[in-house]
């Protein structure tokens, strides 16, 4: 793991894709963030039990669902702490500043409940939120 002054100059990517439970843009992904140092990447509908174990990183998604439709993959290189009460099928966030991953289900006009609640949350510690999101024409957001 990288010192904290090699950390501050090391470029921190985000990422942001639907892999639409894919098993080989899954497999894709993984190989590409093998190449990264600091990552971030904000996933939405994982195919979460492919690949993302063999990565020097961490993984958070609702442990609950066997297909969360929300991820997140930082690597070990980024500090990055939970957000409380941030976590179901369609979100899951951290801080760093705020930088979440959620999926807005065309079945339901607003964000996830939780994603209301982490907006408010973000608001009221004045700090930025980060989304990267899955949403269609069908929603109304």
């Amino acid at each position: 793991m990288a010192s904290s002054d090699e950390i501050d100059s090391i470029p921190l990517r985000i990422i942001q894709i639907n892999l639409q439970h894919g098993k080989e843009s899954t497999a894709h992904l993984c190989a590409h963030l093998t190449k990264l140092s600091a990552y971030i990447a904000l996933i939405q509908e994982a195919c979460v039990h492919n690949g993302f174990d063999k990565l020097s990183a961490n993984c958070y998604y609702d442990e609950c669902f066997s297909r969360p439709r929300a991820y997140m993959v930082i690597s070990q290189d980024v500090r990055i702490n939970p957000v409380p009460n941030s976590v179901s099928q369609d979100l899951v966030a951290r801080r760093l500043h705020i930088v979440c991953s959620t999926y807005f289900t065309y079945e339901v006009d607003s964000p996830p409940g939780k994603f209301s609640s982490l907006y408010m949350f973000s608001k009221n510690i004045n700090t930025g939120l980060v989304a990267g999101c899955d949403s269609n024409a069908h929603h109304t957001m």
